[in-house]
């Protein structure tokens, strides 16, 4: 996805990828102290996640990737990873725009393909993001054999 996106760096896209929902590693560990809450769609996961833990996965990556001392671009991908979604492209600092609409994209694809966990719903990116994609559409993504593949290849790992 991050090479079909210009002036997209494919390696911090993808180290943004790994890490940008690492805050739902703390809500793993406290999940199983409290009691069980379902999650309402329509609501959506950021409100359900602060009005059950007070934060979202967002500010709850920002505290580990602070403490762990991560380069300030993986940590801002952290905090700008869902704003594809919400605002329009220019909320998101230049020099970070490309390689969060690849985060964001392979997500929404993910999701779509069946083999994210978390997130149930998808929301398209902003219209004013389309600019950022001249060779290729969503639907040519998700039909791309190359990320279909990966995608695949990561449904086999076995953890």
């Amino acid at each position: 996805i991050a090479q079909q996106i210009p002036q997209c760096n494919p390696d911090e896209a993808g180290t943004i990828g790994l890490f940008h929902d690492v805050g739902r590693m703390g809500f793993n560990l406290i999940i199983e102290f409290i009691q069980p809450a379902e999650l309402d769609i329509a609501t959506g996961h950021l409100i359900y996640e602060y009005q059950r833990f007070g934060c979202t996965h967002i500010d709850m990556g920002m505290l580990l990737a602070e403490h762990w001392q991560l380069p300030e671009k993986i940590m801002m991908g952290i905090q700008y990873h869902h704003h594809p979604a919400y605002v329009e492209v220019e909320a998101i600092p230049d020099h970070l725009r490309a390689e969060v609409l690849a985060v964001y994209l392979a997500d929404l694809l993910a999701i779509r393909l069946g083999s994210a966990g978390g997130n149930p719903g998808t929301i398209l990116p902003h219209p004013s993001f389309a600019a950022m994609l001249p060779h290729t559409t969503l639907t040519d993504l998700a039909n791309d054999r190359r990320i279909s593949h990966e995608i695949a290849m990561i449904q086999e790992m076995k953890f």
